[in-house]
């Protein structure tokens, strides 16, 4: 399925203790999405603090980890190699990723990368019903607004 990418929300590790425990599904460790560009996916997930890893990063996908997550991100055809990737393949929902890293700081920096910018990829501070700091991220091929 292609259509939208997912939409990301950082919360700091402290403010996941409630959303987490009532969550049947604690952890991804590969999600593997398709996109259009290899580029844009590098400066968007090296941003949100994500680590390239040059070892499997080549010229047909991007692998960056986040802790025990890993993120591949196939940009010429898709993992069967059988379709040439020309839009962002579809996660229903949103991707939570937990960080100790100041939230402002990511923010900050998606907002500050002009490819980012120009992509659509847009960040936003806001809090959670029990006052949480939460970072909102619309993903560069997310058009909605």
């Amino acid at each position: 399925q292609v259509g939208l990418a997912p939409r990301f929300e950082l919360v700091t590790a402290a403010g996941c203790a409630g959303a987490t425990a009532m969550a049947p599904l604690l952890l991804l460790e590969h999600l593997n999405l398709c996109v259009p560009d290899g580029e844009i996916a590098r400066a968007f997930y090296t941003d949100l603090g994500c680590a390239l890893n040059p070892a499997s990063t080549n010229t047909r996908q991007v692998h960056v980890n986040l802790g025990l997550s890993q993120f591949h991100l196939p940009f010429k055809r898709t993992v069967k190699l059988l379709d040439l990737v020309d839009v962002a393949q579809v996660w229903p929902g949103h991707v939570e990723l937990l960080t100790s890293e100041d939230l402002q700081a990511v923010a900050a920096r998606v907002r500050g990368d002009e490819q980012l910018s120009s992509s659509g990829a847009a960040a936003e501070l806001a809090e959670l019903e029990d006052g949480s700091p939460v970072l909102r991220l619309r993903g560069p091929w997310d058009a909605a607004p």
